[in-house]
């Protein structure tokens, strides 16, 4: 029959109950039998997607939770006759998790808007609907990914800007930070969600499911050529062309640097996990970006209340993430070549991505006042 071990103890979500189960000569009844008999694989996978997905939005409800809390205590703690929220380094604090939040959320609301799009042109055909969702493996492994990192990211901070109290199991945070920890391992660990990403963006590019190999020939004449183009279409914003360029750029220089690697790891790929690690980065943060950007380029052309806040967040979300993308994109490259070459490589990507005009200072502290204004997440 069925029985279950003695309850675990475990460092977070004390909440919940967590035992091994144990099957021992357990039927099941032919009626209880989900899919067909040897394809459960398929139902597996596709609970592993959703419940990838889940976990994402999931992890962005608590990231926006432990903003909520920094940005309450930061009005209410007066250090040195100021609220701790007049201070630069809690402006940056404040500005970025809203930015983390913004971004976790865009990318999570697009992916639920695909899926759920895939699923119903399936009809009613379940096989159909399971092929639909699978689709979106890799979306969903991104938003299991960033959100997580974006939670574990922002409840540090939350505790930061608590200073000793968020040591306290008498404040809220302490849990939120001791209970985010999971949340970057179950689902898949990070880490294999990161191989999950970019394994099956290189296995559809080989199976021609997804078009780069047509693609690159003309993005490697552009990075290698520095050939450099606007890519704002008319009608962008003058607040958002930049962001809408940097990223633009940023997508074909990925694909750049990843397809060189490819190419010389391409019979040892699959052992190459630090080379996948730097791809998956870069696969991560430009989706992360360029979901940022188009949900406010949507806000701005609504003309809705809030456009400009939008505006704002997607803008700190792309130059804070500039950095950490260029760092796996040159660590990819750096890992495929040496020498000269790697100079070469690395000089290529560099001149062809150049660097945001903008400064991240004046717009993490606007953004920051306006989170104090609200006591928390803007939007």
């Amino acid at each position: 029959g069925i029985s279950t071990g003695a309850e675990e103890k475990k460092m977070g979500i004390k909440g919940s109950s967590t035992r091994t189960l144990y099957l021992d000569n357990v039927k099941v009844p032919v009626e209880n039998v989900l899919g067909e008999i040897g394809k459960g694989y398929k139902i597996a996978f596709n609970i592993l997607n959703i419940g990838r997905l889940k976990l994402g939005a999931g992890t962005t409800g608590g990231a926006h939770s432990a903003l909520d809390m920094a940005a309450s205590y930061a009005n209410e703690r007066i250090a040195f006759g100021h609220p701790l929220h007049d201070f630069g380094m809690i402006k940056k604090k404040l500005a970025y998790m809203a930015a983390d939040v913004y971004t976790a959320e865009a990318l999570v609301f697009r992916t639920i808007g695909m899926v759920e799009d895939a699923r119903l042109a399936a009809g009613e055909d379940r096989q159909a609907q399971l092929g639909a969702i699978e689709e979106f493996a890799i979306e969903c492994s991104i938003a299991k990914v960033y959100g997580s990192e974006a939670l574990a990211r922002c409840v540090d901070e939350a505790v930061q800007v608590f200073g000793g109290y968020g040591f306290m199991d008498e404040y809220p945070i302490s849990w939120a930070y001791r209970d985010a920890r999971i949340n970057r391992i179950f689902e898949g660990t990070n880490e294999v969600n990161r191989l999950v990403a970019a394994g099956t963006l290189f296995r559809r590019a080989m199976d021609n499911k997804i078009d780069i190999f047509s693609v690159f020939p003309e993005i490697d004449s552009q990075v290698s050529g520095g050939i450099v183009s606007d890519f704002a279409p008319e009608g962008t914003p003058a607040e958002l062309r930049e962001s809408v360029n940097l990223v633009e750029r940023m997508k074909r220089a990925a694909i750049y640097s990843v397809m060189k690697g490819a190419m010389k790891f391409m019979a040892t790929l699959a052992e190459e996990q630090e080379f996948l690690e730097y791809a998956a980065n870069q696969l991560i943060n430009v989706f992360a970006m360029d979901s940022a950007v188009a949900r406010a380029l949507s806000a701005v052309h609504s003309e809705g209340a809030g456009a400009h806040v939008h505006g704002l967040l997607a803008k700190v979300a792309v130059l804070r993430l500039w950095d950490e993308t260029r760092f796996a994109m040159e660590g990819a490259l750096s890992m495929a070549f040496e020498g000269d070459e790697r100079n070469q490589e690395l000089a290529r990507v560099r001149a062809y991505l150049g660097d945001p005009q903008a400064s991240i200072v004046p717009l993490q502290r606007e953004l920051a006042g306006i989170v104090a204004e609200h006591s928390g997440y803007p939007l």
